[in-house]
C-alpha cells in the first residue's frame, strides 16, 4: 500500500473527512488531497503529526511493504513474543498436567495392585513430561528457558512428591523396625511432603 492508500483508509476508519484531517493538522484540504493521490509527501513535522493522529509509526507509513502496521520491525517482535509466550503457556499447562495424569495412574495402579509397578509408571511418566518440557524450551525459550523451567519446577513438584513421593517416604520409614501407627505414617509423609515442596518451589522461585 502506499502512504496516500494509508493515509486515506486511516482517515475513513477514523471518521474524517479531508477537511477535518486538514483542520487537525493546520494544512489546506488541497493538502491531504494530494497527499492522498500520492501527489506529494508531507514533510517531517507533518508525517509525526499523523503517526500521532491515527496511532501508528512513521515507519508504516511511509514503507510501501507494510500492509499494516503489525508488519512493522518493533510491532513484529511484539506479536512474535506474544505469540511465543502463548506457545509456552501451553506447554507449561500441557506439561503440569501430564504429569498430573501420570501421577493419577500411578495411585490407580497402586490401589489396585499394591506393587512397585505403579511407582515405576508414574516416575518414568514424569520423567519423560519433564524431559519433553525442556526440549521444548531449549528450542523455543532462548531467552525466558530458566523462567519458564522455574515456573514448571515450581508447579509439579507438588505432582511429583505425591506420587511416588509419597511412596518412597513411606518405603524408608519402614526400614526402622519401629511400631508405626497409619497414622503416624500419615503424618510423617505429609510433613516431608510440605517441606520438601515448598523448599523447592521456593527455591526455584528465588533463582
Amino acid at each position: 500500500m502506499t502512504f496516500g492508500e494509508k493515509l486515506t483508509t486511516l482517515r475513513k476508519e477514523h471518521g474524517l473527512s479531508q477537511e477535518d484531517l486538514a483542520e487537525k493538522l493546520s494544512v489546506s484540504r488541497q493538502a491531504v488531497s494530494r497527499w492522498e493521490v500520492d501527489s506529494t509527501l508531507p514533510d517531517a513535522e507533518n508525517l509525526l503529526q499523523i503517526s500521532k493522529l491515527f496511532g501508528v509509526s512513521v515507519d508504516y507509513l511511509i514503507n510501501e511493504d507494510y500492509k499494516s502496521e503489525n508488519d512493522t520491525p518493533a510491532a513484529y517482535k511484539v506479536v512474535q513474543k506474544m505469540e511465543l509466550s502463548g506457545k509456552l503457556n501451553s506447554a507449561y499447562i500441557m506439561s503440569v498436567g501430564g504429569i498430573a495424569i501420570f501421577t493419577l495412574i500411578g495411585i490407580g495402579l497402586w490401589i489396585t495392585y499394591q506393587n512397585a509397578t505403579s511407582v515405576i509408571v508414574s516416575a518414568v511418566g514424569d520423567l519423560l513430561v519433564i524431559v519433553l518440557h525442556e526440549l521444548f524450551l531449549t528450542k523455543y525459550a532462548k531467552d525466558d528457558h530458566k523462567l519458564w523451567s522455574n515456573k514448571f519446577v515450581s508447579s509439579a513438584i507438588w505432582l511429583v512428591m505425591a506420587f511416588p513421593g509419597f511412596w518412597i517416604v513411606s518405603s524408608i520409614v519402614h526400614i526402622y523396625p519401629r511400631p508405626y501407627s497409619s497414622l503416624t505414617l500419615w503424618a510423617i509423609c505429609i510433613a516431608v511432603y510440605l517441606v520438601v515442596c515448598s523448599l523447592t518451589a521456593f527455591v526455584f522461585a528465588k533463582r
